[in-house]
């Protein structure tokens, strides 16, 4: 029972290691993504830049032959002042991401290397009548956790039950050279049986009780988590709807 306990109490700790595993491969994705619209958008406010600049040489242009009025030129220098923050800013993001993305990866490749633009994007279909969390790595340690707390309570059991024992005891004897000694030099052989009575049983009891309690704290946390999952799964479809909703609009 109690190599059964620290089995499951390994595999709890197993799904735990998954479960930040995929943390951080979630994090790094996360991060990747947001330094490849950040690098869209900016080539997006340099190309806005260079209309407004042209916009702006038209209106010159205009106001000098007397067609046109001076505050168009005047509203084209707000809006390529506009362009021309929304670029640094965009600028000092991305520094920002460009380190959190090598601490993430422990490295400088992303100084180096380009990141990819994305035009296509995915189209993804969910059935949200068949969700399913049971298989996530935090509700799979926990399950484990409760396995744990079982079968601890098997093993208190167990251990307020009466004990048996069986041994031979086998001893080594040399020959007597000072005297004639019948059977001299015949090894002994001892069986023995032992029996152990527990007499104080609160301490089981104490373990027992400890153990029922420990399973219905894991499967309260069990239900909490699950609802937690689902909420969160609801605000992240939400986001993916949202998205889908803009993209078709624009």
């Amino acid at each position: 029972a109690r190599g059964d306990m620290s089995a499951h109490m390994a595999e709890a700790k197993y799904f735990d290691f998954v479960d930040a595993r995929e943390r951080l491969f979630l994090e790094v994705k996360t991060v990747y993504f947001e330094l490849s619209e950040n690098d869209k958008i900016h080539l997006l406010e340099q190309e806005n830049k260079q209309v407004l600049e042209a916009m702006r040489a038209l209106g010159v242009t205009k106001y000098e032959n007397g067609t046109g009025s001076l505050a168009n030129v005047y509203r084209a220098d707000v809006f390529i002042d506009e362009s021309e923050t929304r670029i640094e800013l965009l600028s000092m993001k991305r520094d920002v991401l460009i380190i959190n993305f090598n601490n993430l990866l422990d490295s400088d490749s992303a100084k180096r290397g380009v990141i990819n633009e994305f035009d296509e994007v995915e189209q993804i279909t969910i059935n949200s009548d068949s969700l399913d969390f049971s298989m996530h790595p935090k509700q799979r340690s926990i399950a484990e956790m409760q396995a744990s707390a079982l079968a601890s309570e098997n093993a208190a059991i167990k251990q307020g039950l009466p004990g048996i024992g069986v041994g031979i005891d086998y001893i080594f004897v040399n020959d007597r050279t000072d005297v004639a000694v019948p059977n001299s030099g015949r090894d002994a052989i001892m069986p023995m049986v032992s029996i152990s009575l527990p007499i104080y049983r609160k301490g089981y009891k104490a373990a027992k009780n400890e153990a029922i309690k420990l399973q219905t704290a894991y499967a309260l946390r069990s239900e909490s988590l699950d609802n937690r999952l689902e909420s969160m799964w609801a605000a992240a479809n939400y986001r993916r709807l949202e998205a889908k909703t803009e993209l078709e609009l624009l």
